[in-house]
């Protein structure tokens, strides 16, 4: 089933409010280099021992005999994707395999870390090559719908990875990876953790209960 399309109507559930100042002033965001790592200031190598750590803890926290394929997994862990644009979205909306069945989202280039809020209505998700945060708006089912124009991504410049400017333009966002959400719901925090030494502070706005007004 496709991944509907915001129409930007929908209540404000999930959307995120920077403050920043009012000077406008923007310094040129610096271009990952064919790698997709950035030079200048250590920051790649940064990344890279990230990396290393990160794929070390994923691998002590596999059981022994335990296997990615959900063929592999026990009927409790196992795991079946759902269908069509449903079960994927990407930058382009290629699928990896040469076709194009994922959903077509934005700020999603080097996608990494996926932080799902309290209440189960929003997702987001960091991505430090394009300097952004993509927000999703979680159906019942599971299924993601990323939110219309600059609510459904934020990043350093502006930029949605695309080469258009539909994102909101935020400030300490260089390279985030960590993204987090207060429990209350209420704030989202991002570290700009290998090129900003930053973190970036956001209001939330939960969804409305069912029987709000």
């Amino acid at each position: 089933m496709p991944v509907p399309v915001e129409d930007g109507k929908r209540a404000g559930g999930g959307r995120l409010r920077s403050a920043r100042s009012a000077d406008g002033g923007r310094t040129q965001q610096r271009r990952q280099s064919s790698t997709g790592i950035r030079a200048g200031s250590g920051g790649g190598l940064r990344y890279i021992a990230y990396l290393a750590v990160a794929f070390a803890v994923a691998a002590m926290l596999v059981p022994p005999g335990a296997s990615a394929a959900a063929a592999d997994v026990d009927q409790t862990g196992e795991i079946e994707q759902k269908l069509a644009e449903a079960g994927c979205v990407s930058q382009t909306g290629a699928d990896g395999d040469g076709g194009m069945t994922c959903a077509d989202g934005r700020g999603l280039d080097g996608a990494h870390a996926v932080t799902v809020s309290p209440d189960g209505m929003s997702v987001y998700v960091a991505s430090p090559f394009g300097d952004a945060v993509a927000v999703f708006d979680r159906a019942a089912d599971g299924a993601l719908a990323q939110k219309a124009g600059a609510a459904g991504c934020v990043s350093q410049t502006g930029a949605d990875g695309d080469g258009g400017m539909t994102c909101a333009n935020g400030r300490g966002l260089d390279g985030p990876v960590p993204v987090e959400v207060s429990p209350d719901g209420k704030s989202l925090y991002v570290g700009a953790l290998f090129f900003g030494d930053a973190v970036a502070v956001f209001d939330r706005q939960p969804a409305p209960t069912s029987g709000g007004a």
